[in-house]
C-alpha cells in the first residue's frame, strides 16, 4: 500500500542544501517539524509503517449475476 506525505519545506534551508520544514502524514494528519534528511526519513519509515486498513467492506455483487 502507498502512503501520502505532505512536504512544507522551508526555500532558504534548501538554498543551502539542507533539509528543514514540516512533515505531515495525510492520513493520520501527525506532523512533525524536520531539521534534516534523516529526521524527515525516521518520520516517513515510522508512519509509513502503521498502516490500520480497518475493516474489510466485502465487494458487491451484481443481484442479476447471483440468481434467485
Amino acid at each position: 500500500m502507498l502512503s501520502s506525505f505532505l512536504l512544507r519545506l522551508v526555500p532558504e534551508a534548501l538554498a543551502e542544501r539542507r533539509i528543514a520544514g514540516r512533515v505531515e502524514a495525510v492520513e493520520s494528519g501527525e506532523a512533525a517539524s524536520v531539521r534534516s534528511a534523516d529526521e524527515l526519513i525516521a518520520f516517513l519509515v515510522e508512519r509509513g509503517g502503521r498502516r490500520d486498513p480497518g475493516p474489510r467492506v466485502p465487494e458487491r455483487t451484481d443481484p442479476e449475476e447471483t440468481g434467485p
